[in-house]
């Protein structure tokens, strides 16, 4: 296809990267989708070389030899035999003449049973024909994964890829895969995925003529990006996406042009320009330290969809505190009158209290009717 339909949203490799070091910090399974040739396998490969060699650089600074090693577990799994996957049944032998059990004997290379860290890459997922095999390796996209008794390694980050609806002979994930993967949407033909690749191509050895060509005539490479979106906007996804915000915050990484696309990896783009919209808004809001600083002083919304959240936050810090509480009720008490009667009858739920609080007690007599 050489034309695009913009149905989702697409990051680049350097911002895939960054996303998958978002995801993996949240144990949010990944599944990168992209045409044929856009570099899902080498953008997984480099980033372990990376996280390698950052890993080695700071074991240097300690005058110590780098003992964490970061790995790569790679399966092609339309041609991956399901004992691969599952283990091999093999008889155990009873002590003292007891009676033999069945165990099962996992891959060497596998990161069972141990606490190795890296990423068990899955490729071509969407071209899997045995169920079988494909049901196998959902398994892996469970936290505390245990098969057969084995424990996968609480360090192993699980990443699939596919091409999506870019091309033939793929297949439809089942709602329970793709309500529990962040899909991400990987183009060469985003803003900053030219200066990027540049930076890859004099690092891996593509010759002048390649980064040129690259540079200057991108309109001659195939453009199969019209891809349908697979994400979903579930509880268990909306939930996801929510702790995907929070650790966003807590990464030293460059999160604010990934954050969107990650997030409509999960609940789907519609969804996730809303989820966004709500999280300006009240970013944008007084904080609950603030409120309670300066009840009297401090700023009152504009935007009424916020008060609920701030209703919640204020009912999350008081928890039993009737000092918190007084100070939250001298600031409920400047609200609209609608949305302060919805905060006061939550609020009342936490600090019963609250009837007998000056603030409280003229505001309901200045609105009567409105608590009944």
């Amino acid at each position: 296809m050489n034309g695009m339909k913009e149905t989702v949203l697409m990051v680049n490799p350097e911002q895939a990267q960054r996303a998958l070091l978002l995801c993996w910090r949240c144990n949010i399974p990944v599944a990168l989708i992209g045409g044929v040739g856009v570099g899902k396998t080498t953008l997984v490969r480099d980033l372990i070389a990376r996280l390698q060699t950052m890993q080695e650089k700071k074991e240097h600074t300690k005058e110590k030899k780098s003992k964490k090693q970061y790995k790569m577990w790679y399966h092609r799994l339309p041609t991956t035999p399901l004992e691969d996957l599952q283990g091999i049944p093999s008889r155990k032998e009873g002590k003292n003449g007891g009676p033999a059990t069945l165990e099962y004997l996992m891959l060497p290379d596998m990161p069972f049973d141990n606490d190795d860290t890296g990423i068990i890459f899955g490729d071509e997922f969407d071209r899997v024909t045995e169920v079988a095999v494909q049901n196998a390796f959902m398994s892996y996209l469970e936290s505390d994964c245990i098969i057969h008794g084995h424990k996968l390694s609480p360090n192993a980050f699980v990443v699939l890829a596919m091409n999506g609806t870019s091309d033939m002979y793929t297949t439809e994930l089942s709602r329970a895969t793709r309500t529990r993967i962040c899909s991400l949407y990987v183009s060469r033909h985003t803003e900053g995925a030219s200066e990027s690749y540049q930076e890859w191509a004099k690092a891996n050895g593509i010759s002048a003529v390649g980064q040129t060509f690259s540079k200057y005539r991108p309109e001659l490479f195939t453009r199969d990006e019209d891809f349908e979106e697979q994400s979903e906007c579930v509880p268990r996804s909306a939930d996801v996406a929510d702790r995907v915000l929070q650790k966003a915050k807590e990464m030293k990484l460059k999160t604010d042009d990934i954050l969107t696309p990650v997030i409509a990896g999960l609940i789907g783009k519609k969804a996730a320009i809303e989820f966004m919209a709500i999280a300006r808004l009240i970013n944008e809001a007084p904080s609950v330290e603030d409120i309670l600083d300066d009840p009297l002083h401090v700023r009152i919304p504009d935007n009424m969809s916020i008060f609920t959240a701030l209703c919640r936050g204020l009912c999350d810090e008081v928890q039993g505190d009737q000092y918190k509480a007084a100070k939250a009720c001298r600031y409920i008490v400047r609200w609209p009158a609608e949305h302060a009667a919805a905060a006061f009858k939550e609020l009342h739920k936490h600090i019963p209290a609250i009837v007998t609080f000056p603030s409280f007690m003229k505001w309901t007599k200045d609105h009567p009717g409105l608590l009944t």
